[in-house]
């Protein structure tokens, strides 16, 4: 036991030391108000962002605190981190991306029967249309790729490039996989066409309940900076979601957009169409699926879920198992509201 409480805080350390006092990071702070806010788990940005020369960091969670928050489902966590256990055990229950292939180090080794190859890989492409490559341990949507067939010609991410150059996204050391693209809704692409916009939505249970239940949730939404993806950390923005009507409110970046930085804002940076007081679809009927499909997994107690709505509904495109707190957070704290809670009750905090 000893040994194990040794070796859970030598990992703790190593997380605080790596994403917290080593982070890299946009702000230059005095050096001692760096070393006060680092032991209290926050990084230079994060006390940018937050504001917390003026605000009390006691209303926040932190990004330390938000790592601890990855044990809060054990062992089974690697459900979520494994994008192929992901598939196989998730997609009993709900509608997910199908994996195409698994690509490691070079290699590439067709799933579910699939004859795909790395001899028959741009076949195959063009055969599929549209695909996704992910790599694996970059978060923040860092190593996606979207794939085009069209016209006779591919397009990855936007931009035209030969069969050639294609190949080479696939011979890198480290693993990806190659998976179904999903098309989204109407309402989503409304949002932004040419990045995936997906809603991050947290279903929890305290401990010692029985019971997942909405913890809360957030839009997301890319933009010409961020293609393909809608990520924070590569220049997309949040928008706040109303729990009970799932109306859209104010949205908020920490990543760019001249002149909104650090503001909230109502209309889309780019196109400067207006999101604000729009409605997400059948939001109800989203939240009761999502909250019966985490009951159906009783072995994970947090999942914060990424989901892609469709013109039929919408997919699961992944689950984490912590949220990056940040986009819960532009505008005000959150540690003592309720997702706060369900990450006290497990003392994270």
């Amino acid at each position: 036991m000893k040994l194990r409480k040794i070796r859970n805080r030598y990992k703790r350390y190593q997380a605080w030391k790596w994403n917290v006092w080593k982070a890299k990071s946009e702000a230059k702070l005095p050096f001692p108000t760096r070393v006060q806010y680092a032991l209290r788990g926050f990084s230079p940005d994060e006390y940018r962002w937050f504001e917390l020369d003026k605000n009390d960091y006691k209303d926040y969670i932190s990004e330390h605190e938000r790592l601890k928050a990855r044990e809060i489902n054990g062992g089974y966590k690697f459900i979520l981190d494994d994008k192929l256990v992901f598939e196989e055990i998730v997609g009993q229950y709900a509608n997910v991306p199908k994996n195409y292939a698994w690509v490691n180090n070079g290699f590439v080794y067709g799933l579910h029967g699939d004859g795909i190859n790395k001899e028959n890989l741009i076949e195959y492409l063009q055969k599929y249309k549209k695909t996704v490559l992910k790599w694996t341990n970059r978060g923040g949507g860092g190593g996606t790729y979207v794939i085009t067939f069209e016209n006779g010609e591919f397009d990855v991410n936007g931009e035209k490039i030969t069969p050639e150059e294609v190949s080479k996204l696939f011979d890198r050391e480290g693993s990806a996989i190659l998976c179904e693209y999903i098309t989204q809704s109407e309402f989503a692409a409304s949002l932004y066409p040419y990045t995936t916009n997906t809603i991050r939505l947290v279903c929890a249970r305290k401990k010692g309940e029985e019971k997942a239940r909405f913890i809360c949730a957030i839009q997301r939404c890319g933009c010409k900076k961020s293609i393909p993806v809608d990520n924070v950390s590569k220049g997309g923005f949040t928008i706040s979601v109303d729990a009970e009507t799932g109306e859209l409110g104010a949205g908020y970046t920490i990543h760019g957009g001249e002149g909104i930085e650090g503001i909230s804002f109502n209309y889309h940076p780019d196109t400067n169409e207006v999101f604000t007081g729009k409605r997400i679809p059948n939001w109800k009927n989203i939240v009761n699926e999502v909250v019966e499909l985490t009951n159906k997994l009783p072995y994970l107690n947090f999942v914060a879920w990424d989901i892609l709505l469709t013109d039929e509904g919408f997919y699961i495109i992944e689950g984490n198992a912590s949220s990056g707190c940040r986009i819960f957070q532009m505008e005000h704290g959150v540690k003592n509201e309720l997702l706060g809670q369900v990450l006290s009750s497990y003392g994270i905090f």
